[in-house]
C-alpha cells in the first residue's frame, strides 16, 4: 500500500513535471516562433532595405555614369577646342613672325634708303652752300665795282655841278652888272626928261 501510494505520487510528480516541461516547451516554441517571425521580418526588412539601396546604388551609378559621360564629352570638347586654339595660336605665331620679319626687312631697307637720302642731301647741301658762297662773293665783287662806279659818277657829277654853279654865279654877276648899268641909264634918261 505504501509502495502503491509512493508510485502514484511519483507518477503524479512525473505528470506535473511533464506538464511543466510541456508548458516550458510550448512557451519556448511560442518564443521561438515569435523570434523566428521577428527574424523573418528583420530579414524581409533587410532585404527590402538592401533592394532599395541596390536600386539607389544602381540609380546613383546610372547618374554617375551619365555625368561621367557628360564630363568625358565636355573634356573631349575642351581638348578639341584646346587643340584648335593651339593650331590657331601656332598659325598666328607664324603670321606674326612673318610680319615681324617683313617689318624688319622694310625697316632695314628704309634705314638704307634714309642713309642714302641723307648722304645725297648732305652732298647737295654742301654744293648749295659752296654755290651760295661763290654767288655771295661774286655779288660782293659786283657791289664793290658798283660802289666804285657810283663814287666815280658822283665825283664827276659833283665836279659838273660845281662847274654849273660857277657858270650860274658868273652869269648872275654879269646880269646884276647889266641891270645896274640899265638902272643907271634909265635914271639918266629920266633925269634928262625932267630937265627937259
Amino acid at each position: 500500500s505504501d509502495t502503491k501510494e509512493a508510485s502514484e505520487k511519483a507518477r503524479e510528480e512525473l505528470k506535473e513535471k511533464l506538464s511543466n516541461e510541456k508548458g516550458v516547451a510550448h512557451e519556448l516554441r511560442a518564443n521561438l516562433s515569435a523570434r523566428a517571425h521577428s527574424a523573418k521580418k528583420a530579414v524581409a526588412d533587410l532585404e527590402a532595405s538592401l533592394e532599395k539601396q541596390e536600386q539607389e546604388a544602381s540609380e546613383t551609378k546610372s547618374s554617375l555614369e551619365w555625368r561621367l559621360g557628360k564630363e568625358e564629352e565636355r573634356a573631349k570638347g575642351l581638348e578639341y577646342n584646346l587643340s584648335e586654339e593651339g593650331k590657331a595660336a601656332a598659325a598666328s605665331e607664324d603670321k606674326l613672325e612673318a610680319k615681324l620679319s617683313a617689318e624688319e626687312d622694310a625697316a632695314a631697307k628704309t634705314k638704307h634708303h634714309l642713309k642714302a637720302s641723307y648722304k645725297a642731301l648732305n652732298a647737295s647741301a654742301h654744293k648749295k652752300v659752296a654755290e651760295l658762297k661763290a654767288s655771295l662773293a661774286k655779288q660782293e665783287d659786283s657791289a664793290d665795282d658798283a660802289e666804285k662806279e657810283l663814287r666815280s659818277k658822283m665825283s664827276s657829277e659833283e665836279e659838273a655841278a660845281e662847274e654849273e654853279q660857277a657858270k650860274l654865279h658868273q652869269q648872275l654877276s654879269s646880269e646884276q652888272t647889266d641891270a645896274a648899268h640899265e638902272e643907271k641909264r634909265l635914271e639918266a634918261n629920266l633925269s634928262a626928261q625932267k630937265d627937259f
